[in-house]
């Protein structure tokens, strides 16, 4: 008994270790000893951090969900590398799990899913994207990143002026067709 009250008190202490980031030939390495004299200690948080958008489809919407998107790309790697001659459903797993990522990170994603049904679509579309991205770029440079963040911004903004119709002002409700577009329920055969 007494042992077992020893090993409780032991597994509840924190353990704090001193981590040092350096570079090496232009990558990253993380260690406990320094790497040199202008070696720096890295500081750890541990909680995740998130964010909150905004109810209506703008600019700062998309870059803040490519942001999130392009934070995910190790996980995506990562899958990637397991995955790499992969069956659908596992391609479908590991999509999923960037989404699952993005989705967590975002505070109010709950509300703002309920009001704007584009949130879901875009999401899903954006971890699409950045898996086969990872899987061309497994070790992305800090401009390759940069480019992501762009370009998946443009796409966005772009996807969401088709749904909603070009002008902001003439935007049609979710589910109905834009101006100047047909909507697909009213096509013989469709639901």
């Amino acid at each position: 008994m007494r042992y077992l009250i020893a090993l409780t008190l032991l597994c509840s202490l924190t353990a704090h270790a001193e981590v040092f980031m350096c570079e090496e030939n232009g990558h990253k390495i993380f260690s406990q000893q320094p790497c040199g004299r202008n070696a720096q200690s890295l500081t750890l948080d541990n909680e995740v951090q998130k964010i909150t958008i905004p109810d209506e489809i703008d600019e700062e919407y998309a870059r803040n969900i490519c942001t999130l998107a392009a934070k995910a790309w190790d996980k995506a790697t990562v899958t990637n590398r397991s995955a790499y001659d992969s069956t659908t459903y596992q391609e479908r797993a590991a999509i999923e799990g960037i989404h699952r990522y993005i989705r967590d990170r975002i505070a109010n994603y709950g509300q703002v899913a309920r009001r704007n049904p584009y949130l879901e679509t875009s999401v899903a579309a954006v971890s699409r994207s950045l898996w086969m991205l990872a899987r061309a770029v497994p070790n992305p440079t800090a401009d390759q990143i940069g480019e992501f963040t762009d370009g998946c911004g443009k796409t966005v903004m772009e996807s969401a002026a088709r749904l909603y119709g070009k002008d902001k002002k003439d935007k049609g409700a979710p589910g109905k067709a834009a101006p100047g577009l047909r909507s697909t329920r009213s096509l013989p055969g469709t639901y």
